[in-house]
């Protein structure tokens, strides 16, 4: 028996480079859809019947990707890092700020009562506000479910519940020795260099 490995080519992406996608949601709106359509049709028509003409599907397919890509690049915007709390706005953002300034207020005046006491009274409000909104983003996110669960939304109906039952992952700690062997306990971190 003979058993047969398949490689990945890595050659597209480089080192540390992110891989960036197409917003493809906006596509979702008809003036989006138009203008994708225009561009992708312009941009055909642009190209020279020799081209097209070519044999081979391999010349074909790439002349039909350059063109694609281009008219997406031109109307569809790329997605932005995927925000990890859909629920944190200006409001937790300015709560979190007046916080984080009562704590420096707190260290620099050598941690008198009074400042102590407004860094705590500033860290309940802020906790208050983000138990409130995380309250108000659950309730909205079950009655999305509901809603899709409803109409028939299949596919968005279980996009919400894998989001609900995606468990925590911490990061693991880990680094190579000079032998190329894992190593996950700190102290052997420093000892081994």
């Amino acid at each position: 028996m003979v058993e047969i490995q398949a490689r990945i080519s890595m050659n597209k992406t480089l080192k540390g480079q992110r891989v960036r996608k197409y917003n493809v949601q906006c596509l979702e709106k008809e003036e989006v859809q138009q203008a994708f359509r225009s561009k992708f049709m312009e941009l055909k028509e642009g190209t020279s019947a020799n081209e097209e003409s070519q044999k081979g599907i391999e010349k074909q397919w790439s002349i039909c990707e350059k063109i694609m890509k281009e008219a997406a690049e031109s109307v569809i915007e790329m997605q932005g890092p995927a925000q990890r709390n859909d629920w944190f706005d200006d409001e937790c953002a300015a709560a979190t700020s007046l916080k984080n300034k009562a704590y420096k207020n707190t260290l620099d005046k050598k941690n008198t009562r009074g400042a102590r006491e407004e860094y705590q009274r500033r860290r309940y409000e802020e906790k208050k506000i983000h138990r409130r909104k995380r309250k108000e983003a659950w309730k909205g996110l079950m009655e999305e479910m509901e809603e899709a669960g409803r109409q028939k939304g299949t596919r968005k109906f279980y996009r919400k519940v894998n989001i609900i039952r995606k468990d925590y992952k911490p990061r693991i700690g880990m680094c190579k020795d000079k032998k190329r062997n894992l190593v996950t306990e700190k102290r052997r971190y420093y000892r081994d260099g």
